[in-house]
């Protein structure tokens, strides 16, 4: 049966990783749509009069970019912080 409990925890750390790699790009593609909609709605108003679209432009690259990479980070360290505690059980 020890054969058989090794093999078990093998198949939950790999599902395991699955999930948090589905979970990063998840939170990556939520971040850069929450980023982008209110990076682009602060960069119109925020922007001269004549130039409004490309600072409505500039604000949705930058909030999408900015979006992604809050979101990758907490994803990384939320699954981080689930590793350390499955492996200290």
């Amino acid at each position: 049966m020890g054969g058989l409990a090794v093999l078990f925890l093998l198949f939950l750390m790999v599902a395991a990783i699955g999930l948090s790699v589905i979970a990063m790009m998840a939170s990556a593609a939520l971040g850069a749509l929450l980023g982008g909609l209110f990076g682009g709605i602060s960069g119109a108003t925020r922007a001269p009069t004549g130039e409004r679209e490309l600072g409505a432009y500039r604000g949705l690259v930058t909030g999408s970019c900015s979006g992604a990479l809050v979101g990758l980070l907490l994803a990384t360290v939320l699954s981080v912080a689930a590793w350390w505690y499955l492996t200290a059980l």
